[in-house]
């Protein structure tokens, strides 16, 4: 049986920390790490604490931001939109 020390308290004292570190990245995408670091560490059967949780989603958060462009996330082309490589259509 896993041990699940995160209570609601420390998951959003996890989060805002992570939120703030992270002010890039949108909220959502921070809330989502940790609940996913959480839940991974509870299916490895590893007790879960705060410290275990932030640490996963940090070095996820981590990658996300290193690996977005300098100029941000790149622009999603929805139907009936050209995209920027088309040139001006118009």
């Amino acid at each position: 049986m896993t041990v699940d020390m995160l209570g609601v308290s420390d998951y959003e004292r996890v989060t805002a920390e992570l939120s703030c570190e992270f002010s890039g990245l949108p909220e959502t995408a921070v809330h989502r790490c940790v609940s996913n670091a959480r839940a991974c560490a509870r299916h490895l059967g590893i007790a879960v604490t705060p410290d275990l949780v932030a640490g996963i989603a940090r070095e996820h958060l981590q990658g996300i931001a290193k690996s977005q462009p300098p100029s941000g996330p790149p622009t999603i082309v929805g139907p009936g939109r050209p995209s920027e490589s088309a040139g001006d259509v118009g």
